[in-house]
């Protein structure tokens, strides 16, 4: 495991607008505070009468699962009379899951802990990663608390009977340790906080809103994102789905993104103000009939958004992708 710098920083955008647009700029593949409200939709099981798809999940004690979770975000800056500012923010980490309880209503609780990835910050000159090795000896040496941490910590959380999480404990850590660490960006933390946990795996559990709703291939539903960024904004994110088939048991299921702004109704000088540019996005979602779990899901998402703050104005365009892939054992 190694965490490295490249030393060198260059002019960032100051105040409030700097610590908003950072912030932002992860919240289309992870969003934090978001929460998912179904869309209502035509009958699920009416014509057009194609395949019918089963989806449920049902958890077992003991049971283990493993997934990949890779994110590729970059982010653009740019403001009059000033050079572009890059962002570059990679994550690649696998988690392993181990059902520690089940209810008789079906929920679960689940534990979640990091054993291998690769984490990469790059802003400009400067660049910083971390890097945890799936084949590292018991007994390894971390060159970090955060690197300690992303292999030691154990986050447990809570699935309700229609797959959604409804609490992540332990997360906190992460953050702790990173705060410890003489390389302390907390954008290293990429989803690995307690809201943008649950929001990265919730999917996989609801199946996209399907867990124990069966529906018919053609068909179609639409489900919701409501992403806070106050007190700047809401951002609404509406997902249009249609389940498009089925092949050796592995149903697909697409969607596309639609996002628009509320903003404050009362005019606050001192409050940054956005305006959405331009944006688009898709999701990709398969669904293994025989495993019953979701194998793959990749959503991708393009935002160009204007920020202003009294006479300062910033530009920023962002294009991001996660690809989750559920891991066969052994592998």
């Amino acid at each position: 495991m190694t965490t490295r710098s490249v030393p060198s920083m260059f002019a960032r955008t100051a105040g409030v607008l700097a610590c908003v647009l950072v912030s932002f700029a992860l919240l289309p593949s992870a969003p934090a505070m978001a929460q998912s409200q179904p869309v209502p939709s035509d009958d699920p099981l009416r014509e057009p009468l194609g395949e019918r798809v089963d989806f449920s999940i049902h958890f077992a004690a003991g049971d283990t699962f493993s997934y990949r979770s890779r994110m590729d975000l970059r982010v653009t800056q740019s403001m009059p009379q000033a050079e572009l500012v890059e962002q570059k923010l990679e994550y690649d980490l696998t988690t392993r899951f181990t059902v520690q309880t089940v209810e008789d209503d079906g929920s679960a609780t689940l534990a979640m802990r990091v054993t291998s990835g690769r984490i990469r910050v790059a802003d400009g000159d400067e660049e910083f990663v971390v890097v945890l090795e799936a084949d590292r000896e018991e007994d390894a040496e971390f060159d970090s608390p955060y690197a300690a941490a992303l292999a030691n910590t154990v986050v447990t959380m809570v699935v309700s009977p229609i797959g959604e999480i409804t609490s992540v404990l332990g997360a906190e850590a992460y953050l702790a340790a990173l705060q410890e660490s003489e390389i302390s960006d907390e954008r290293l933390l990429g989803f690995l906080t307690a809201e943008q946990i649950a929001d990265t795996f919730e999917p996989l559990f609801t199946i996209e809103e399907l867990n124990g709703r069966p529906r018919r291939v053609g068909t179609g539903w639409g489900t919701s994102r409501e992403i806070q960024l106050p007190p700047i904004a809401i951002l609404d994110l509406a997902y249009n789905w249609r389940l498009e088939g089925v092949l050796d048991g592995l149903a697909t299921m697409v969607a596309r993104v639609e996002t628009t702004v509320r903003r404050p109704n009362t005019p606050d000088p001192a409050r940054p103000t956005v305006v959405i540019e331009g944006s688009g996005g898709n999701v990709v979602t398969q669904w293994d009939s025989e495993l019953k779990a979701v194998t793959r899901r990749i959503s991708t998402l393009r935002m160009d958004t204007q920020w202003a703050l009294g006479d300062l104005q910033v530009g920023q365009k962002q294009q991001s992708t996660l690809r989750i892939e559920r891991i066969a054992p052994g592998e």
